[in-house]
Formats: C-alpha cells, sequence, structure tokens
C-alpha cells in the first residue's frame, strides 16, 4: 500500500527483549494495570444528556470480550502491547450486525496491502500464518503518530537505553555467577 507521507507500510513490533527488562516490565506492567481497571461503556447522546445503553456490547466491553479472556486480561495485554510497541490491534467479530467477541492481535509483523482499491491490514503471526482484514474494520490503537500515515512511530529512540539496561542486567548476572 502507498502512503502519501511516509516510506513504510509495513510494521515491525521491536522483539520481546524488551518485556524482558525488569523495568521496563515494571514500567509496562503499571501502565497496563491501570488501564486495564477501566470499565467502558456504551452510551448514547441525546439532548445534553448521555445515558448508558444495556446492551450485549456493554457486557463485553466491562465483562467478558470473548470466550478466553476476562475484560481486564485483554485490556492489559493491549494497554501492554500500546507501551511496548506504540500500535496496538483490536479485532471485532460481527454476527447478524451486533458486536459478539473483541480480539487483542497480537502479530509479529503488520502489512498494508490494497485490493481492489481498498486497505487490508496483512497480520502475520509467529506461526508464519497470515490473516488479511479490512484495515477499516480493526481498531488501532496508536502512539507516538507521527512520522507515518498508518501507524505509531517506533521505539528506536528508546534503543540505546533498552539495549544498555540488558546489557546491564546481563553483566551482573554474569558477575553474580562469579563472586559465588
Amino acid at each position: 500500500y502507498r502512503l502519501l507521507g511516509s516510506y513504510d507500510s509495513t510494521f515491525y513490533p521491536r522483539s520481546g527483549i524488551d518485556w524482558d527488562i525488569s523495568t521496563v516490565r515494571a514500567a509496562v506492567g503499571a501502565f497496563a494495570r491501570n488501564a486495564a481497571k477501566l470499565k467502558p461503556q456504551h452510551i448514547r447522546k441525546g439532548d445534553n444528556t448521555f445515558s448508558e445503553v444495556q446492551s450485549n456490547l456493554n457486557k463485553l466491553l466491562q465483562f467478558k470480550p470473548n470466550p478466553y479472556m476476562t475484560a481486564y486480561s485483554m485490556y492489559y495485554k493491549v494497554a501492554a502491547d500500546y507501551k511496548l510497541n506504540n500500535n496496538a490491534f483490536i479485532y471485532p467479530v460481527w454476527e447478524n450486525g451486533q458486536i459478539t467477541a473483541f480480539y487483542p492481535i497480537m502479530a509479529q509483523q503488520v502489512n498494508l496491502i490494497e485490493y481492489k482499491r481498498k486497505m487490508y491490514a496483512e497480520f502475520i503471526f509467529t506461526t508464519g500464518k497470515k490473516h488479511y482484514v479490512p484495515y477499516e474494520e480493526i481498531i488501532h490503537l496508536r502512539n507516538y503518530f507521527y512520522d507515518n500515515d498508518i501507524f505509531g512511530s517506533d521505539n528506536k529512540a528508546l534503543a540505546p537505553v533498552l539495549d544498555t539496561a540488558h546489557n546491564f542486567n546481563q553483566s551482573m548476572s554474569k558477575f553474580a555467577e562469579l563472586i559465588t
């Protein structure tokens, strides 16, 4: 897919090494724990009023977004992905015009492709399997949305600090082995 303001139509999350750094995990975990406590609501705006809609969507948002996760675990996972990769994707499942589930998408790579003048997201997973979804049908949360037309910026600005932290952790482990 050709973008007007940026060159890259592919998103590669940084490897899991960032999550393995204790200070990163603590910071991201604190953010994700607090984000997971949120209680989203399906509301309708009327004439200067807002009212909660009693619907299946509210139950999905607040308790069990899909058969395999609680709302807390899904929001935690999405929030951690958002902070670690500056992009998080959620796939809503529709049946008979109603949303019946929400799933976080944890892909190793996301490509934008064009088919019949429509933009699709190609999700490539660790197994090598691919799944194609019209981009307009996914929920895409972006952080540091500046230098790419679609994706949040990568974390390469943090790479030197994260690499130093990783090397420090490795060195301390080796030092501990030497003195014991």
